[in-house]
């Protein structure tokens, strides 16, 4: 019987694992990462087989295991980094929002297309620019206007 793809995932990330403990970690070329990196190589197959696998259960699991932390990472650090302040809801509402709707796009990933880092970084930030251009519409729309007009008496 032919194994899932997320069976294949869990085979090669236990020998990755076992490869590390007795070779240590990469070589990489360039300087070396100052923090501990949240979206690795290891996420990046983990995507990849989560899209392939037919099976709900074994997807949830590898998504709750591999993929949930990262895309709440992602999405902390470019919430953050842009400071995106015209959202009138608090900020875990707007971060779960997010995640959620870059789970709706991961099937839009396709393997040999690219990181999914830099994919799912871009879907992120042009979402939050989005959502934050419209409630800034939407503020624009519900200011009083005696701050509108301040030259001529209204009332």
């Amino acid at each position: 019987m032919d194994k899932s793809p997320v069976d294949k995932f869990y085979e090669w990330h236990a020998a990755e694992l076992k490869d590390i403990e007795e070779n240590g970690p990469r070589k990489r070329r360039g300087r070396k990462p100052s923090k501990k990196q949240y979206f690795t190589y290891i996420t990046d197959e983990a995507i990849h087989a989560y899209n392939e696998e037919p099976n709900w259960g074994k997807r949830n699991k590898v998504f709750s295991e591999f993929i949930n932390y990262p895309f709440n990472k992602l999405v902390e650090n470019i919430y953050h980094t842009f400071r995106f302040s015209y959202f009138d809801v608090p900020y875990e509402d707007v971060k779960a929002e997010v995640v959620a709707f870059l789970t709706e796009k991961i099937g839009k990933f396709k393997k040999g297309k690219g990181k999914a880092f830099s994919y799912f970084s871009i879907v992120a930030k042009n979402y939050l620019i989005i959502q934050n251009n419209a409630n800034y519409a939407k503020m624009k729309q519900r200011t009083d206007l005696k701050v509108v007009d301040e030259k001529r008496n209204l009332d």
